[in-house]
């Protein structure tokens, strides 16, 4: 080949290369089909509890497990995983999913995070980790590690990548198919979550769900009706009602009640938002529409304790007693542990007269729940009535300290003690609840009865007459009244009240006898 035409051929080759250099360079430049060409990085608040902490190059094992998903979403979805600190998380003592999240809601603030994830060393259910969707707080457990088979199907990865994904809206799959989704590897992602991770990587975790735009929303619902896990809510509507109750909490009632009619539109299977509904309308004391509300929830779901809890409640404030009894039945068939439930069957009993199966509902709430200040008092009041009067203020002792304003208590708690004798820590009793209450009639008709017992019969007069002018059909304070004005010398007024009193209350004079005062 002579120079003229080597040049041509080296010309060439060289427009040859120059080509092909330029579609390399631009082959480097373009994201693979459907992927976003810009990085975005996630930061994370790692928490490890103490059962974490235990192990072994727990530190170590825990960087290396998020390092690993980061490379896994770099490579699929251009989102990169940066842990910004480690906090220790106090667990201690939290009872399954709700206490573990409450635990680590409450100890590891996001601060500056877009996400926190806590890891533990507990065994809850079997449950490898769990999350909600559109949140930004998930945990990841490795307590149910009993073999190495269950091990290898769960391992940290996959379980954390797995939870990484709900954050960002992806749900469970129909039961088909190889994905992560679905206890398969890290980096096994079936088709519907990579779609749903690509439309809300841009998902700002600090605004969870209000920060979810129409669009995006009627996106992300049109992927999920294409096939989705059959025995679950729809994520999406669980996501807002998490917000509803974010909403109601905060006073923002309008919005939160619209939130949950939202949720319900998107799901009429769900049955968590009749069941806060039906505390809105309860709350308002809108009692028949809470009823219509939880009973929708209970035909919804039969395991929605809470709706049938308070159906209960409601029933009893409809006077439909039986009706209630029956219902918190029901209720603890399918959940013994609730002491909420075991409270409502003993105001149920009380209601229709089975004082020694009222106690024992109330005993019941006490063993589950130590500190349950409501079932402490009814059960203190059911022993009062009954005249076991120490055992009354036994309870009353207990469930003050943990309701110190509540008037009633301190008024029931006045009224054992004046009539077991101990009067001036009964006065001190009705001083505090009238410093609380200064129109509580009961209270003042229990001081009254103090004074009475102290020989202070114009004192004893003066509360009566405060008692009666706030409830004028209170036979006790007639009676009270009475015996006060006969001691003052006002016999005419006397025989007036006592006729009163004995109109209103056949049994009041054995009541004031049992009292230990007479005419």
């Amino acid at each position: 080949m002579n120079l003229f035409g080597r040049m041509i051929e080296t010309s060439a080759r060289a427009a040859r290369l120059a080509a092909l250099t330029i579609l390399w360079i631009v082959g480097l430049c373009q994201p693979v089909p459907g992927q976003p060409a810009d990085l975005r990085t996630i930061t994370m608040r790692a928490a490890a509890d103490e059962t974490y902490r235990a192990q072994a190059n727990w530190e170590a094992n825990l960087r290396s497990t998020v390092a690993t998903v980061s490379a896994i979403y770099e490579k699929n979805f251009q989102i990169r995983i940066v842990i910004l600190d480690i906090a220790p998380w106090n667990a201690a003592g939290a009872a399954g999913r709700d206490g573990l999240n409450n635990t680590l809601m409450a100890d590891v603030p996001a601060g500056r995070a877009d996400v926190v994830v806590g890891f533990s060393n507990r065994c809850v259910r079997d449950a490898y980790g769990w999350t909600q969707v559109f949140s930004r707080f998930a945990i990841v457990t490795s307590g149910c590690y009993e073999t190495i088979t269950v091990k290898d199907l769960a391992p940290p990865d996959a379980v954390l990548s797995h939870e990484l994904a709900h954050l960002f809206g992806a749900f469970h799959p129909a039961r088909m198919g190889d994905s992560v989704m679905l206890g398969g590897p890290a980096d096994r992602f079936d088709e519907q979550t990579i779609r749903v991770i690509r439309l809300t990587r841009g998902f700002d975790f600090s605004r969870g769900i209000v920060g979810v735009d129409a669009e995006t929303r009627r996106a992300w619902s049109a992927i999920y009706a294409e096939g989705h896990a059959r025995d679950e809510a729809n994520p999406l509507a669980k996501a807002i009602v998490n917000e509803a109750w974010t909403m109601l909490h905060s006073g923002k009632v309008r919005e939160g009640e619209s939130a949950l009619n939202d949720a319900i539109t998107l799901d009429p299977s769900f049955a968590r938002p009749h069941t806060l509904l039906g505390l809105l309308h309860s709350g308002r004391g809108q009692l028949e529409d809470a009823a219509r509300e939880f009973q929708t929830a209970k035909s919804l779901d039969f395991r929605e304790v809470g709706a049938r809890t308070e159906l209960g409640f409601v029933l009893l404030r409809l006077g439909k007693n039986e009706e209630a009894l029956g219902e918190f039945r029901e209720v603890l068939r399918v959940d013994p542990r609730l002491p909420r439930a075991y409270f409502g069957l003993g105001m149920a009993f009380w209601r229709l007269g089975k004082v020694e199966n009222a106690i024992g509902a109330y005993d019941d709430a006490i063993r589950l729940d130590p500190k349950n200040a409501l079932a402490l008092g009814a059960r203190g009041f059911a022993f009062q009535r009954k005249g076991a009067y120490a055992q009354a203020i036994q309870d009353y002792d207990q469930a003050i300290p943990l309701r110190p304003a509540d008037a009633t208590l301190l008024n029931n708690r006045c009224f054992s003690r004046a009539v077991t004798g101990k009067l001036q820590e009964a006065l001190a009793d009705c001083n505090e609840s009238l410093r609380i209450r200064p129109n509580f009639p009961a209270a003042l008709d229990s001081r009254g009865l103090v004074y009475l017992k102290l020989e202070q019969p114009e004192r004893a007069s003066a509360d009566y007459d405060a008692a009666l002018r706030l409830d004028p059909t209170l036979a006790h304070a007639l009676y009270g009244r009475a015996l006060a004005r006969r001691r003052t010398g006002d016999l005419a007024g006397a025989d007036a009240d006592f006729a009163a009193a004995r109109t209103l209350s056949q049994r009041i004079a054995e009541d004031y006898t049992a009292y230990g005062v007479k005419p």
